[in-house]
């Protein structure tokens, strides 16, 4: 019985650590640091919740076809959206990529 109990903690502590990065509601969307630059379909960005005196820079790439990240309009997120779309959103209701004068309701 302990066995099992320990499991589920441990299942319900990495779902939790999981979910603290990344915002599965409409669009991934991934949290990233002040500095993230965009080249091509690749980001690189310090991890927002790295410790100082750590060199924590990481680059994702879009691998989905004709998507390169966007970033919102506050510069915390990015997601792959196709060109001419913006991220819109926030984690507490739900991302996604919207076309030109199109908004989240």
């Amino acid at each position: 019985m302990k066995n099992i109990q320990l499991t589920l903690l441990a299942i319900l502590f990495q779902v939790s650590i999981f979910e603290a990065k990344v915002y599965k509601k409409n669009v991934p969307t991934y949290d990233v640091g002040p500095d993230a630059k965009i080249d091509g379909r690749s980001i690189t960005y310090r991890d927002p919740d790295c410790e100082e005196g750590l060199d924590c820079t990481i680059t994702r790439s879009c691998s989905s076809a004709g998507t390169s990240p966007v970033l919102s309009a506050d510069k915390k997120y990015f997601a792959c959206c196709l060109p001419g779309n913006h991220l819109l959103g926030s984690p507490q209701t739900a991302f996604d990529c919207c076309a030109d004068g199109h908004d989240l309701v």
